[in-house]
């Protein structure tokens, strides 16, 4: 058996199904649904969508919810040698191939990623994949691998308006156990980058500062921690 190259990732802490939030019939809705209660064996899951719309939300939980998981971010991983990346993957449950944008026109990259999936589906593992764009607009060299990729289930995640930025705002501060006003919500969403990892993170800032000051999500508290 070959020496599979050590992989420093790690899966933060919040990364969840439970920590999700989307309407059970969107189509964010129907990939958890699928992912959490549906995920065939031997199957594959590509999603695809812009920054922000929860991709790589949804990889990292389904890592979290089976066990033999791994969850391997190809934008971090594609000056590496694939073959030792992918080495030994065959008998994992799940594997969660993030950005597969960043290795697509690699033909090293292709055909080792050609033959895992052939491996790992030929065993009962599951295989998801997310990208940018959804597998027939990928820069794909190898025509086998846009055909399996195209032929698996596939999700189209949509970008979010301001009014559901603001709801998966106060979905999570709730979920930390904040309580995250309308106005104070609105000023947050319009004063710290857009994109929702970066929210994200101001909400876990103001998570801190909230329990060190005992302090409510007011604006003026909010004001106070990032000095706008």
């Amino acid at each position: 058996m070959s020496r599979q190259l050590a992989l420093p990732v790690t899966l933060r802490d919040d990364a969840g199904f439970e920590n999700f939030h989307a309407a059970p019939t969107s189509v964010a809705g129907q990939a958890l649904a699928l992912l959490r209660d549906q995920f065939p064996p031997g199957s594959l899951v590509c999603l695809w969508g812009g920054p922000g719309t929860g991709k790589s939300h949804l990889a990292r939980a389904s890592c979290r919810h089976y066990a033999q998981a791994l969850y391997l971010p190809l934008g971090a991983l594609r000056d590496c040698a694939p073959d030792e990346v992918l080495a030994d993957l065959d008998n994992l449950n799940l594997l969660a191939l993030d950005e597969l944008d960043a290795v697509a026109g690699r033909g090293d990259w292709e055909l080792a990623l050609f033959s895992l999936h052939n491996r790992l589906l030929e065993r009962g593992g599951r295989l998801l994949v997310t990208a940018r764009m959804p597998p027939r607009e990928l820069a794909l060299r190898l025509p086998d691998l846009r055909s399996r990729l195209v032929a698996g289930y596939g999700f189209g995640l949509p970008d979010h308006d301001d009014g559901q930025c603001l709801e998966i705002l106060r979905f999570r501060a709730a979920r930390l156990g904040l309580l995250l006003g309308p106005d104070a919500g609105r000023y947050l969403l319009h004063r710290a980058p857009r994109d929702l990892a970066s929210l994200m993170d101001c909400l876990d800032r103001l998570d801190h500062a909230a329990l060190a000051h005992q302090r409510q999500l007011t604006m003026p508290f909010i004001k106070q921690v990032f000095g706008w």
